[in-house]
């Protein structure tokens, strides 16, 4: 894995460490400091957006040859990339990306699972600084990721498209880790289906986080393998020169 890779893997979660009381310091109490303060904080929201999503333009997709046959699915995109339309020929009509796509910078969700709590009004007073302390709060909650949201949007999503939840007997989770920051939707996804839906997943090294969510929503049928062995199942015999 690339330097810029364990950085981009890593950073969103790193976002609600940033301390509000070291931000202050670097800056006054007029009015005109306040505003720097502010311009300074949107400023490099957007900048770290943009660079996101010039990493994440940067990655090669690679050809494919072979067919795949997902039948009636539906695909919820976690990752940013154009991957399953590109790689496995999906229509753009069957995919939700939840997150945005960095084709679209606008688009684009990124952040941490911490709400970042209000600090007490009277310790706002104490230290002189409430207006600065409530831009800072503000601007750092712009990279709290708020699952409950985008979760409504998903949900809506699948129910336009799958009129009947019962009919869903199956649900592959390919190529996703169940780290804790998008963990609430896989929740929320389990609490939505039947019970008698069947649960794939893909692991790369570790099993853990899968075994543990399996654990806590009560899962038994499932199956927990290699992408490339799930993937067998969706695979045609056919190639293509395209």
């Amino acid at each position: 894995m690339s330097k810029d890779e364990i950085f981009w893997n890593d950073f969103e979660s790193s976002l609600s460490l940033l301390d509000h009381d070291q931000i202050l310091t670097a800056y006054g109490k007029e009015n005109d400091d306040i505003y720097d303060l502010y311009n300074d904080l949107q400023d490099a929201y957007i900048i770290i957006r943009k660079l996101f999503c010039k990493w994440i333009s940067s990655i090669k997709i690679q050809s494919n040859k072979l067919l795949y046959n997902f039948g009636n699915s539906v695909f919820i995109n976690f990752n940013y990339t154009d991957t399953i339309n590109k790689r496995f020929r999906v229509d753009r009509g069957n995919i939700i990306h939840i997150h945005g796509t960095a084709q679209k910078e606008e688009s684009i969700v990124y952040g941490h699972g911490y709400k970042i709590s209000d600090p007490e009004l009277p310790i706002w007073a104490a230290n002189g600084r409430m207006l600065e302390s409530l831009i800072i709060y503000s601007l750092l909650n712009i990279s709290y990721k708020d699952t409950n949201k985008h979760w409504c949007r998903v949900e809506n999503y699948i129910k336009r498209n799958i009129p009947d939840i019962n009919d869903i007997r199956d649900v592959y989770v390919l190529g996703h880790s169940l780290g804790e920051i998008d963990l609430s939707y896989f929740f929320k996804l389990h609490k939505l289906l039947p019970r008698t839906t069947k649960w794939h997943f893909s692991y790369f090294d570790s099993k853990e986080n899968i075994e543990q969510f399996c654990r806590a929503k009560n899962i038994v049928n499932l199956q927990i393998d290699k992408i490339e062995t799930i993937m067998q199942e969706f695979r045609n015999s056919n190639t293509s020169d395209k």
